[in-house]
Order: structure tokens, then C-alpha cells, then sequence
């Protein structure tokens, strides 16, 4: 979901906290925009083997995008991931320093193992630097 993240004030540039309460208008007035946070995660898309046919017992090696579809650059991001009871994740964790607004960034090297065969969740979690949160759960399937 998309999180208000403040106000631009285009004629000069000035930036507005969320919990801003008052602005002195300097000349003829401003223009004012609003700015949003917004992460979306794509699917996940194996290196070597399909997400959906993991081999079970084997590590395979899985990427997934981010891409900042808000108004606002994001900066500081944390990405975790977590598996399900039969799904063992490796690399489990990381850092985006940033994302400027309408771009993607493609995260490699997330390690999977699947210890049993059958439907797995994979949940991708990302915080950025105020506590704002979103969340992903994808399914991969091991035979």
C-alpha cells in the first residue's frame, strides 16, 4: 500500500514532513505535491532451476525485483526472507541504499533449500529507514 511521506512545495522546492502543521508562503503562493512511498516485489524467478520444480534436497538460487513505484526516492531499505517448514532460506537478508522514484533493482543470490517435496512459502519483508513496511508471500513448489 502507498504511505504519505509529506508534501513538495514546487515553487521553491521546500519539503514538508507528514506532521508539518504550518508553512509561511513566501511571494505569489505555491504549488504543493503530494509525495508517496510505495515498494512493489515481483515474482520469483530461479537461476537454475524454475521456481515452480525446485529439487528437493538442492540448492538452488532465486531472484526477485524491487521497484519504487511511489513519488518519493526510498533510501535505507532492509530486505529479509524467511521460508516456510520445509523450505530452508540461506541468504536470508540485505541492504538497498536506494531507489530513486520509476526505478527497479533486481536482488540476486537468495539461497533455497527445499527439504520436503510439496508447496513452500517464501515471504519477502522490506523496511526502509522510517519503519515503513511492506510484505510479499510467494509460493514455490519442490519435487
Amino acid at each position: 500500500s502507498y504511505v504519505f511521506a509529506g508534501w513538495e512545495d514546487e515553487s521553491t522546492g521546500v519539503y514538508l514532513a507528514p506532521d508539518d502543521t504550518e508553512y509561511a508562503l513566501e511571494g505569489n503562493g505555491a504549488v504543493f505535491k503530494a509525495l508517496w512511498k510505495k515498494v512493489d516485489i515481483s515474482a520469483l524467478e530461479g537461476k537454475h532451476y524454475d521456481a515452480s520444480a525446485l529439487p528437493v534436497n538442492t540448492q538452488a538460487e532465486l531472484s526477485f525485483t524491487v521497484s519504487n513505484v511511489g513519488t518519493e526516492d526510498l533510501r535505507s531499505l532492509s530486505v529479509d526472507i524467511e521460508g516456510s517448514d520445509g523450505l530452508t532460506v540461506l541468504t536470508g537478508s540485505g541492504r538497498i541504499s536506494f531507489i530513486r522514484d520509476g526505478s527497479s533493482i533486481t536482488m540476486t543470490g537468495l539461497k533455497v533449500v527445499a527439504t520436503e517435496s510439496g508447496e513452500h512459502a517464501i515471504t519477502v519483508t522490506i523496511t526502509d529507514r522510517d519503519g515503513d513496511v511492506w510484505e510479499k508471500s510467494f509460493t514455490v513448489s519442490a519435487e
